[in-house]
């Protein structure tokens, strides 16, 4: 139950937000713990600060057509923008503070457990990010933050965790970049990160709901991928001018 007041708590702070959308759309992969895992599940993440410098492929500041005003507020909807400081034009974002909520589950659990106990276990994250844009295609990020592991054959407990490093690849538009070709706003729809995330507390049976004693490790080490849709770059893209900035290279 705690579980789900603190799911419903955080999707309200989120939707409270106003015009800060959800940044992107992530379906996240969590390698297992020695026991439990992997865990595959939804993460929602919004910009929060953007840190911005003059984008020197824009073209002169305008004011977009009202048709494709509406456009680019509807894609915001679905993910652009950032809370404290939208990108305005003439700019673009050259790092972010963000902020991501999870809900997972674990795909397997290999623990040893009484006959008929179950071994569901569900993860909620939390996790504070700071991501640094070196080009348009590729991001570098850092983060930590706390995992809640919740199930019907235990007590709902929590862990801390640390990011060191997380990586963010666009590749249709890193494609473009590598062959020299300017590329659409389109290519940059796609996102897949990998990282790596170390919980340095240790886990016991126990924690879990298996029979006690069965297992005990100190700390864990868990690769981490995610894929996702970030909509960013087709409503700034609406905001320019047709056919300014760089032959159409979409850059923010």
């Amino acid at each position: 139950m705690r579980r789900v007041w603190l799911t419903a708590a955080f999707c309200t702070l989120f939707l409270s937000l106003g015009t800060a959308r959800a940044d992107a759309q992530i379906l996240r992969w969590i390698y297992e713990l020695s026991g439990p895992g992997p865990f595959l599940g939804w993460e929602f993440e919004r910009r929060l600060i953007c840190v911005t410098e003059p984008d020197p492929d824009a073209g002169p500041a305008t004011t977009p057509s009202p048709g494709r005003e509406r456009a680019a507020r509807a894609l915001e909807i679905l993910g652009p923008g950032c809370f404290a400081n939208p990108v305005p034009q003439g700019r673009r974002r050259s790092a972010s503070f963000n902020l991501a909520v999870g809900v997972l589950e674990a795909r397997r659990n290999k623990l040893k457990y009484e006959p008929g106990a179950s071994r569901d276990v569900k993860l909620t994250t939390l996790e504070p990010t700071f991501w640094w844009r070196p080009l348009d295609a590729i991001e570098v990020g850092t983060g930590a933050g706390v995992l809640w592991f919740s199930g019907p054959a235990f007590d709902s407990f929590s862990r801390g965790f640390f990011e060191p490093l997380r990586l963010d690849v666009k590749p249709l538009a890193l494609l473009g970049d590598m062959a020299g070709r300017r590329h659409p706003a389109w290519t940059e729809l796609l996102s897949v990160r990998a990282g790596f995330i170390v919980l340095p507390n240790a886990f016991r049976a126990e924690d879990f709901g298996a029979v006690p004693g069965s297992f005990q490790v100190s700390r864990e080490v868990l690769p981490t991928f995610s894929v996702f849709i970030d909509f960013d770059p087709l409503a700034m893209q609406l905001r320019r001018p047709r056919g300014g900035g760089a032959g159409g290279q979409q850059r923010r």
